[in-house]
């Protein structure tokens, strides 16, 4: 792995990969917006395309056809981050989709939040 973290995603794709995206760094106010590619054929941790925004304790969701959904979390003023980023494992690029209205974030959280 290139950059330590914590409070990041770590996402299973169909091809056998796991893709890890944002979270927290070694710094204490540093939040990520980088994304890595682990190979476990190889054991190789791979740079890929960064999302255009930062985030921690988000979520990412693999959808049936290989793309990964990353969404929510917290930006480095630990303000929700109403943004969405995907993924595309077949181009190994992340784009910005749009911003979520608040009614979909609030399902998207714990019961217990």
């Amino acid at each position: 792995m290139h950059y330590g973290r914590t409070a990041h995603t770590a996402s299973l794709l169909l091809d056998g990969k796991l893709l890890v995206t944002g979270g927290g760094g070694v710094n204490e106010y540093e939040i990520l917006n980088t994304c890595e590619l682990y190979d476990p054929s190889t054991g190789n941790w791979t740079k890929t395309h960064d999302m255009h925004y930062s985030r921690m304790w988000h979520t990412a969701t693999v959808l049936t056809n290989g793309t990964v959904l990353v969404t929510s979390g917290l930006n480095s003023y630990l303000y929700l981050r109403r943004l969405t980023a995907i993924y595309c494992s077949k181009t190994t690029y992340c784009f910005q989709l749009a911003w979520l209205p608040s009614k979909i974030l609030l399902l998207l959280l714990p019961t217990d939040a």
